[in-house]
């Protein structure tokens, strides 16, 4: 299999050689579950959606074997909560960087389970699809066509013509068999090609890793007589022929399809093992490509995160910031100077140290936090649900995850955008308020200067800033404290090309509102 995959050395570090596209992902998001903890702290849609982590995911997810696809996708979703969890994946990664033949090996073996996107993953173990009796009158009629092969010699007839019918029953009787079980055992298929490729991955060193070979071994001789891969890939054309003849296909199907189904718990811990290793070699990979750092501190104790030039890893030229919090912060600005951006670069920054012990930035020094966002929601057609009910919903689950001895990290665009200004302000000055007194960093971005007034005690400001120069808007990008003393939504219209009258009108109305304290009405 060394020779066979050459094309898969040198890759470490490197963009993923297999893309993977957008109805894949949807695959992934649609079973990962059935191969994960369903306990442990996971990232809700919403926070999935508002971070863009499939692009993440997609930029980083250098895996070569189905259940890697899972496991990554899995630990981007599930960032771990204590240094005792961490320490495995990280103990992994670090393997990976330094023993690069091991590693190259391996990833020849996980090349070889492959990636299928079209099989029903829990159908092996949502139903014992053997059966016994197909299975012996399948091994009756094969061994009946030998016999009476054997006795032709002795006697052609009848016992040729017998042979012979029973040749041309058994080829057409495995013809109907693969056509009757062929979803079922591409979903078996897919299964016995990670089993298999447990039983090479036991038989490998693991220099630095002895519970991880130990478990591979144990794994290994669980299933230690599941070894028929190629016996059930009807895609092997070299085989077919005699897979027909022997009805290979029915008879393996029915003998492993039990095991699998009988061994299922088994089974799961197989895909996680497997995917956990190749979603290591990933992170590890994307971590030398994406030149992030390792110079992660995590800490059980406490409510902060003290990090050096921290970047957002999606922008093409991102500018750095310093991020030291200790407390909640509210963060005012202009459009366009950065508010949300410098939520998700926070966010996604504590996900990656959590998840895999490196960060985009120079140091990151944090605690641990279940992490969760409400940014940008819309409406949900489908469920008759308004911009403003969904949003009161993920921030009620917000909430929520603030009552628990592990703090959450709490990012909030934009609070109750969809409701009047009023009571916007009366109800996201109570809800942030609840925020501060929960087991949370609450950081939230808002145009509403009022809310920095209401909450100066529970909350530290801080703002994001633009200058104007020669009828252009420069934006630094970078964290101020205190509140913001400037707005720019009048200045857009006038670069955007509106009519200058407008643009007078529009200042003249918002310096009488100023000085007067109310709107003034506008003349018919």
């Amino acid at each position: 299999m060394k020779n066979k995959f050459l094309f898969l050395d040198g890759r470490f570090g490197m963009e993923p050689l297999f893309p993977i596209k957008d109805d894949e992902i949807s695959t992934v998001h649609k079973y990962y579950r059935s191969f994960l903890d369903t306990s442990l702290h996971t990232l809700d849609d919403i926070t999935w959606n508002d971070l863009d982590l499939d692009t993440i995911y997609r930029n980083m997810n250098a895996t070569y074997s189905g259940a890697g696809d899972f496991m990554l996708y899995g630990m981007l979703r599930q960032p771990c909560l204590s240094n005792e969890s961490l320490h495995h994946r990280l103990t992994v990664m670090n393997w990976a960087r330094n023993e690069v033949e091991e590693r190259d090996a391996v990833i020849h073996h996980l090349y070889g389970a492959g990636k299928r996107y079209e099989d029903d993953l829990e159908q092996p173990f949502q139903h014992d699809y053997s059966n016994s009796s197909r299975q012996y009158r399948s091994r009756a009629l094969v061994y009946s066509m030998f016999i009476s092969a054997a006795f032709a010699f002795l006697m052609p007839m009848p016992f040729a013509v017998i042979a012979g019918v029973l040749l041309i029953y058994n080829i057409f009787r495995s013809f109907i068999l693969h056509k009757q079980l062929e979803n079922e055992m591409d979903s078996l298929v897919y299964m016995l090609s990670h089993i298999e490729t447990v039983h090479q991955l036991a038989a490998e060193p693991f220099t630095g890793l002895p519970g991880l070979k130990k478990h591979l071994e144990e794994l290994s001789e669980a299933m230690h007589d599941v070894h028929a891969r190629r016996s059930l890939d009807y895609f092997e054309k070299s085989s077919s022929t005699l897979n027909f003849l022997f009805q290979s296909e029915s008879i393996y199907y029915d003998k492993y399809a039990k095991a699998i189904y009988e061994r299922q718990d088994i089974v799961r811990d197989i895909f996680q093992t497997i995917g956990t290793l190749d979603a290591c070699i990933a992170a590890a990979s994307y971590q030398d490509y994406a030149h992030a750092s390792d110079n992660v501190l995590l800490s059980e104790e406490g409510r902060f995160i003290d990090a050096t030039d921290m970047i957002h890893p999606l922008l093409e030229n991102p500018v750095s910031n310093h991020v030291d919090i200790h407390e909640n912060r509210l963060i005012t600005g202009s459009n366009a100077t950065g508010k949300s951006t410098y939520l998700k670069m926070i966010a996604i920054n504590a996900i990656f140290a959590q998840s895999f012990h490196f960060a985009f930035a120079k140091q990151y020094r944090a605690s641990y936090f279940k992490i969760a966002t409400s940014m940008t929601l819309h409406d949900d057609l489908f469920q008759n649900e308004s911009t403003f009910v969904a949003e009161v919903k993920s921030l009620h689950s917000l909430l929520e995850l603030c009552h628990d001895d592990i703090p959450a990290l709490c990012m909030v665009d934009e609070i109750l955008r969809g409701t009047n200004t009023l009571e916007r302000i009366a109800a996201s000055s109570a809800i942030l308020h609840q925020f501060a007194q929960s087991n949370c960093i609450c950081l939230g971005a808002t145009h509403d200067i009022e809310l920095t007034h209401i909450l100066e005690k529970d909350y530290q400001n801080y703002h994001f800033t633009e200058k104007m120069e020669k009828d252009k808007m420069v934006f630094d990008y970078k964290i101020h404290r205190g509140p913001t003393t400037t707005r720019n939504a009048i200045s857009l219209l006038k670069i955007l090309g509106y009519q200058s009258d407008l643009i007078e009108q529009a200042k003249s109305r918002l310096n009488h509102f100023e000085q007067q304290g109310e709107w003034e009405t506008i003349a018919s």
